[in-house]
């Protein structure tokens, strides 16, 4: 059975004057924990860990931090591919009120050493950038994401190394 794992070890979320941090000491902030036939989720060991079961199948695990995303930001995460299929997305969902929706952005990387960001809007999905290769990518790895939002300018990071910029993410979600 091929699958995906990985685990967060910190998740902040920086605006005009409030912080969030996840520490995965619990479930405070309502991460999916289960495990059944399609996925499983828990935290242990201060890291959460989630397992896509189910190929070809898309599934996110996701914990909404409400805060005005209209106004500047910085969210960043450290992620580390532990197995699975190489080539899957992984990363962070940010500009969404409610993935449930279908309208938010996404920042992901894969286990092969490339980066895209998209976004969903009324469930029609635009490219903002290709997926494209970096050597900044740690692949099969430890990477920290970072999506940095000042104005309507919108720069993404990996690894602390500047990867892309755009103006074109529509502002979706509070």
């Amino acid at each position: 059975m091929r699958l995906i794992l990985f685990f967060l070890t910190a998740l902040c979320v920086t605006m005009a004057q409030d912080d969030f941090y996840e520490s995965f000491e619990d479930n405070r902030n309502g991460w999916f924990l289960e495990n059944n036939a399609e996925r499983m989720g828990e935290i242990s060991n201060k890291n959460y860990y989630y397992e896509n079961k189910k190929t070809p199948f898309h599934q996110s695990s996701i914990s909404t931090v409400a805060f005005n995303q209209a106004s500047d930001f910085i969210l960043e995460a450290r992620i580390r591919w532990v197995s699975g299929i190489d080539n899957n997305a992984y990363g962070l969902v940010f500009q969404s009120a409610d993935v449930t929706t279908a309208n938010y952005s996404t920042f992901h990387i894969s286990g092969t050493g490339f980066f895209g960001i998209g976004q969903l809007v009324d469930n029609t999905y635009t490219a903002i950038k290709n997926w494209q290769q970096s050597p900044i990518i740690n692949k099969q790895g430890t990477n920290d994401l970072k999506i940095e939002k000042k104005g309507n300018v919108y720069s993404f990071f990996v690894n602390n190394k500047f990867v892309y910029s755009t103006t074109t993410i529509k502002e979706q979600g509070s």
